[in-house]
């Protein structure tokens, strides 16, 4: 009987590491989501005049942006479908290539962006390229909230 217990708690415990596992991969790709989610909102702000430019600013956030997408790549393991109310589309796993693609596109606007955006007007003009490669990617692989 014991012997028995001690199996099934074994079995428990390797399932919920396992379960562990995949929600892991969810967790930090929204929390890095969330933060490049608020980077692109002050750039924004910037492009339209409700909050004041700044280069610093600018540059940072493009930085951590590009940053973030880089560790974002790495974080749509098979084992990541599901959980975390996650928004994910299934269509990622199904479509691996073009949503690299879609990726990989995001991280050189970003990066072009960061380069070129040297004075306000050329953030202004560059900085739409940057949202249209964005939203590209969510259109097609994330969940919209009323869709939950």
């Amino acid at each position: 009987m014991i012997r028995i217990l001690g199996a099934l708690a074994a079995v428990a415990l390797g399932a919920t590491a396992v379960m562990a596992q995949n929600l892991a991969p969810i967790k930090e790709r929204q929390e890095l989501m969330k933060k490049s989610d608020d980077d692109l909102k002050l750039l924004s702000k910037m492009t339209r005049g409700e909050a004041p430019y700044d280069a610093s600013k600018v540059t940072s956030a493009y930085t951590e942006m590009q940053s973030t997408y880089k560790k974002v790549q790495n974080l749509f393991p098979e084992d990541s479908k599901t959980g975390e109310k996650t928004r994910a589309m299934s269509k990622i796993w199904e479509n691996r290539a073009d949503f690299d693609a879609k990726l990989a596109a995001l991280i050189k606007v970003v990066g072009e962006a960061k380069e070129k955006a040297v004075d306000e007007a050329s953030f202004k003009e560059i900085h739409p390229a940057v949202v249209k490669a964005c939203d590209n990617c969510h259109a097609d692989y994330r969940v919209r909230r009323q869709q939950q």
